[in-house]
């Protein structure tokens, strides 16, 4: 077998594996997005359009925090996976424990700020109503003592991804994540209030540390030495981490920002009426984090080996899985916007918040391309350049999202985020093949401009039945038609041989996997 057979060989065994990871991805997301979807109108109903909106500040501190963890998930994934694959396992403890001290004093200091700025932010900067100002307050004290636990478990969650253990990093998220949507219910069912709920989100946070530990120690017994760090991999941690960490702790700004302006300058009604569609186009970004999980150890193992070919391989082919499957949601949740929040939240919701989730939907697409050139940046050592660019971007956006939440309201901050995706995405795409070397022209190949052709003569097809919404179920079905045309023309013309035979067996696997649990 020569060299190119090997490769080809090896470029499939990739494919089925990431297909693979890629499916558990989204299957572990998807279960915790029914439950977010069935369980909200209750919280709503329950707790009311006021204590919501700070309950959705609640969701805003937890995810931040989960995502500020100084880069150290996807560096202990990089870090991990390149030891493995160099033969050098005893590297592995050292990495670990490291990424863990720093988290944890991390953590510490992220309680402290937010201990901190509690009574500056309830009292004068949102429009909290009075009565619920000391509910308000206790509810952040309360999220101040469970930052330790939202970071630490990102480690060994960057542990498991590197060693492609991907069903068991799903399964820990279908338990934790659907516990955060179910823990509100609960706490409503028992008479609790927010501080109530609050304390019970803390108290599944610390169990969520707890599980997370235990599974790697499972993999790993190595990780049974005390817990120290070494100079050389903390080098190595924070040279790498560092930028993920600026780009990790500046992306969140640009999701939670306009939640606080529109809470400052507006009222918690209105931050309800903005956070209910933006949590339904969130969950979208379901798929392109599944493929994103997947890839990014491959954009690593192959950056560091310098192949080149194979870097645009699959650079391009994620590129066109992110097209073909976000173009055509984005545009269906635009569809029928009006429609969905009508029946699920009400003709309140769909009054004031379809415009806002119409032109959010819109957004959806663009932003979930911006994650091919940022994991190829990241996964070839470049970090620094993500990083840059939202430092760079930041202060616009804030200026923009203000004076247009001052000029038009909610849809003001929709079209401000829509603003800065779009500037966003063009700027990554600039300087990741600016950096990498990655001519234009590397796009032609792999049925990605097939791929194009047929998404734009879906959209044109699609927006005609827009004038059909006096007409539901007429429209559905002419949507319905078209999503399986497109289908059938990306099967026949933008998938080759390979990937064929990748879906085909991905869903044989799965299907055969149900057949044997109906069995038992």
């Amino acid at each position: 077998m020569d060299s190119g057979d090997q490769r080809a060989m090896s470029i499939n065994i990739q494919g089925r594996l990431l297909a693979r990871n890629a499916v558990l991805n989204l299957s572990g997301q998807v279960l915790p997005m029914i439950v977010a979807i069935v369980s909200m109108p209750f919280v709503v109903r329950g707790l009311g359009v006021e204590r919501f909106g700070i309950l959705s500040l609640a969701w805003a501190v937890l995810g931040y925090f989960s995502i500020f963890d100084m880069g150290l998930s996807r560096t202990t994934t990089k870090f991990v996976a390149e030891a493995m694959s160099r033969g050098k396992q005893e590297r592995v403890p050292t990495i670990v424990w490291t990424a863990v001290i720093i988290q944890a004093v991390l953590g510490v200091l992220g309680g402290l700020v937010i201990v901190s700025v509690t009574p500056l932010l309830v009292e004068r900067i949102l429009n909290v109503p009075q009565n619920l100002i000391g509910e308000a307050s206790l509810s952040f004290y309360l999220l101040a003592l469970s930052v330790p636990a939202i970071l630490i478990p990102s480690v060994f969650r960057g542990v498991l991804e590197a060693t492609q253990r991907f069903d068991l990093v799903n399964t820990l998220r279908v338990l934790f994540s659907t516990a955060n949507f179910l823990i509100p219910l609960v706490g409503l069912l028992l008479g609790w209030y927010l501080p109530g709920i609050v304390a019970l989100l803390v108290v599944f946070r610390g169990l969520t540390l707890i599980a997370h530990f235990w599974v790697c120690l499972r993999i790993f017994p190595c990780l049974k030495v005390l817990p120290r760090s070494y100079k050389g991999e903390l080098r190595n941690i924070l040279g790498f981490g560092g930028w993920v960490t600026a780009s990790n702790a500046t992306s969140p700004l640009f999701n939670y920002l306009d939640r606080f302006l529109i809470g400052s300058l507006l009222t918690m009604n209105a931050l309800a009426y903005y956070t209910t569609p933006w949590e339904i186009i969130v969950r979208l970004q379901i798929l392109p984090t599944s493929l994103a999980l997947a890839v990014f150890p491959v954009f690593s193992a192959i950056g560091a080996i310098s192949q080149k070919k194979d870097l645009e391989h699959f650079y391009r082919r994620l590129l066109k899985y992110l097209l073909l499957l976000m173009v055509p949601a984005g545009m269906i949740l635009a569809l029928f916007a009006e429609k969905i929040l009508h029946w699920w939240l009400g003709i309140d919701f769909a009054e004031k918040s379809t415009v806002v989730f119409q032109i959010l939907a819109i957004g959806i697409p663009i932003s979930s391309l911006a994650v091919a050139p940022s994991l190829l940046l990241q996964g070839l050592g470049r970090p620094d350049v993500r990083a840059k660019l939202l430092l760079l971007e930041l202060p616009f956006y804030t200026v923009l999202a203000w004076f247009l939440i001052r000029k038009i309201g909610l849809p003001g901050a929709a079209l401000a985020r829509i603003f800065w995706i779009i500037t966003d995405t063009l700027l990554l795409f600039g300087a990741s093949w600016k950096i990498c070397g990655m001519d234009i022209r590397a796009l032609a190949g792999d049925g990605l401009l097939q791929g194009i052709a047929a998404l734009l003569i879906l959209s044109a097809l699609m927006f005609t039945t827009s004038f059909l919404n006096e007409f539901l179920l007429i429209q559905v079905g002419i949507v319905f038609i078209l999503i399986t045309l497109f289908t059938f023309a990306i099967w026949h013309h933008a998938l080759d041989t390979a990937e064929k035979k990748v879906i085909i067996s991905v869903f044989s696997d799965l299907s055969g996997r149900l057949e044997r649990r109906r069995s038992l």
